[in-house]
């Protein structure tokens, strides 16, 4: 359980303002989830792209020249990363 006052306090709060019943604990966990799911989908997406590229360049047909522009209309049309706003605004060169 996270942070919550006492009960009198509890009490006084409720008057002035709502005070969130919320487990901040499980909402930490939640959150977690959430990212680790993020960066797993990160990784499927670009491996699946390094496929896709793989596909394209091995293999040579109107099939293949079909996916290859549906491939990159998808990628255009979805380009938002999961993780782009964990990016650094300015990066840093090393």
């Amino acid at each position: 359980m996270g942070l919550q006052p006492p009960p009198e306090l509890a009490t006084l709060a409720n008057i002035v303002f709502s005070w969130p019943l919320v487990d901040e604990v499980v909402l930490h966990q939640a959150g977690s989830r959430w990212i680790s799911f993020a960066v797993t989908a990160a990784r499927v997406s670009a491996t699946a792209t390094t496929h896709a590229a793989r596909t394209v360049t091995r293999n040579d047909g109107e099939g293949v020249r079909a996916f290859d522009g549906d491939w990159q209309d998808t990628a255009r049309s979805h380009a938002w990363s999961p993780l782009s706003h964990l990016a650094p605004a300015h990066p840093t060169s090393e």
